[in-house]
């Protein structure tokens, strides 16, 4: 008898032990794990070149995409003001149709804008001539803009190069 006792006795603790853990509050579910932070973003160093040619500011931002400028001279014309003359490296390979496009557009793709201090526009075209588009990256073509005379030249504090077409660019 006392071995039924004994086992009674055990599983009752049994119970007892299983009730009292049937009790106890569950754990916590386990918290949303925050969302991976973003990748680090390292900075860039960007080079700004400026060009300037006599007294005025050239801004080719608008055709960089396709042509970089390597060097510029001004050429006096007698009587005729002066010539600004830059030597334009191509960017990338064109299509055969952009550089054709290129080379037999009217004057130049380029837009010559001439603005003053405040960047209001003086001369919206100026005119302007370039040597033949070959479409190969590296290449350099030629790009002549025939500047007014010095009395309107003295006014200008800006030239800004833009794409006259989109295409090639």
């Amino acid at each position: 008898m006392n071995r039924l006792h004994a086992i009674l006795a055990a599983l009752a603790g049994l119970i007892a032990v299983a009730a009292a853990l049937s009790q106890q509050p569950l754990p916590p579910p386990p918290l949303p794990q925050p969302a991976e932070p973003p990748p680090r973003v390292d900075a860039r160093r960007e080079v700004i070149v400026n060009w300037t040619l006599g007294d005025q500011a050239w801004k080719f931002n608008d055709i960089l995409t396709a042509y970089e400028p390597v060097k510029g001279y001004l050429e006096p014309r007698p009587g005729r003001g002066m010539l600004a003359v830059w030597k334009l490296r191509l960017m990338k390979d064109f299509e055969s149709g952009a550089a054709t496009l290129h080379s037999e557009t009217r004057g130049s793709p380029f837009k010559i804008v001439l603005l003053d201090a405040e960047r209001t526009v003086i001369d919206p075209d100026l005119p302007a001539q370039i040597t033949p588009v070959s479409g190969r990256m590296d290449d350099t073509i030629e790009l002549y803009v025939g500047l007014p005379d010095a009395p309107l030249l003295k006014d200008v504090k800006m030239i800004r190069v833009e794409k006259r077409t989109d295409v090639g660019f």
